[in-house]
């Protein structure tokens, strides 16, 4: 049985209950905000509850604000503060239509509760996460195939593909670098046949250099 002690400390860390959600939801996000504040974001539509839920929390009260709902459906969206009052949200492209529908953008005013419709992705994201690459730009990565994502420019609103390091990638997980650079680790890709192959890989991307392969 595993110790929740190391040597003779021991763990003081416990849980603190705050009030409920304004409305009973499956299938959201959370995030921390700059202030503190937590954002909540999602529904699914399938358990019959909201799809387009925004509350915040603040934890100094314990107390929910409902935001306005959102203008289309939600379902366990990537978030990313932008600042403490600009929130940036994708939801997965299964929440708006089929797999193969290109995402929505949206970004939210967690003060005013106004959302505003950005362009569509290019592409369809299956599990997004929104990453700031730079002070102008977010990459927007979950998808499969030729394509992981795609790089959304602030100033201009406009969306650029980011292709696949490698051919038919299918399962890969990502992180944030040093020096405004994106970490992916390719686990599976689609072989001939639709047979699954087994990737130990790693590249590094940024927006001057683009795709780097990692040493294994």
């Amino acid at each position: 049985c595993p110790s929740l002690t190391h040597g003779s400390s021991a763990a003081t860390a416990s849980w603190h209950a705050f009030a409920s959600l304004p409305a009973a939801a499956e299938g959201l996000a959370a995030i921390r905000l700059p202030d503190g504040v937590i954002l909540v974001l999602g529904g699914d539509a399938a358990m019959g509850g909201p799809t387009r839920l925004a509350a915040r929390l603040s934890p100094n009260t314990s107390t929910w604000v409902r935001l306005p709902d959102a203008p289309v459906n939600l379902d366990t969206p990537a978030a990313l503060a932008l600042t403490s009052q600009s929130v940036m949200v994708v939801p997965p492209a299964f929440a708006n239509g089929t797999l193969a529908q290109p995402s929505k953008a949206l970004l939210l005013n967690t003060h005013s509760g106004a959302w505003q419709t950005l362009p569509s992705l290019p592409v369809p994201l299956l599990s997004p996460r929104l990453l700031r690459l730079t002070q102008t730009s977010v990459l927007a990565v979950g998808a499969v195939g030729a394509a992981i994502g795609a790089l959304f420019d602030l100033r201009s609103q406009h969306w650029t593909v980011i292709g696949a390091p490698t051919p038919d990638l299918a399962g890969y997980s990502t992180a944030l670098l040093p020096n405004q650079r994106l970490l992916l680790l390719a686990t599976v890709a689609i072989g001939p046949g639709g047979r699954p192959i087994a990737l130990r890989r790693a590249w590094s991307f940024s927006v001057a250099a683009g795709w780097r392969a990692l040493a294994n």
